[in-house]
Order: structure tokens, then C-alpha cells, then sequence
């Protein structure tokens, strides 16, 4: 295989992955700062459904490019 195709393929499983189960990350941000004291809080955010639909429509492609020159 070539390494096109299997990073086409690990892509468009992530996407698989994004799109079915969602994904989440905490983001920190500094809400109020005076001086020496300051307050942060936590922000739980998920990915977005069309970043999935992305990295599967790109995976695919990639893989497609992978398995196209391999005719002989």
C-alpha cells in the first residue's frame, strides 16, 4: 500500500469517529484580570459535524488518488 493511501484511510476513519460519536475538548479562557487576580474558566467545545464530513470526503479522495496508480 502506499502511504497516501493508508493516511486516506486512518482520515476518513477519524471522520467516521467524529461524525458518530462527536468529539469534545476543554478550552480555558481568562474571564477577568485585575492586577495579580485573575478568573479563568473551563469551556467544554466539540468539533463540528462538517469537520467529520471533511476529513471522510477527503480520506476517501485520498485513497482513490492512492489506488489509482496502481493500474498496470
Amino acid at each position: 500500500m502506499k502511504p497516501i493511501t493508508i493516511a486516506g484511510i486512518i482520515i476518513a476513519v477519524l471522520g467516521v469517529i467524529v461524525l458518530v460519536r462527536g468529539f469534545t475538548y476543554s478550552d480555558r479562557e481568562n474571564v477577568v484580570r485585575i492586577g495579580d487576580v485573575q478568573v479563568s474558566a473551563n469551556t467544554r467545545r466539540s468539533v463540528p459535524n462538517w469537520v467529520g464530513v471533511a476529513a471522510l470526503v477527503g480520506g476517501v479522495l485520498m485513497v482513490g488518488a492512492g489506488m489509482q496508480g496502481k493500474k498496470a
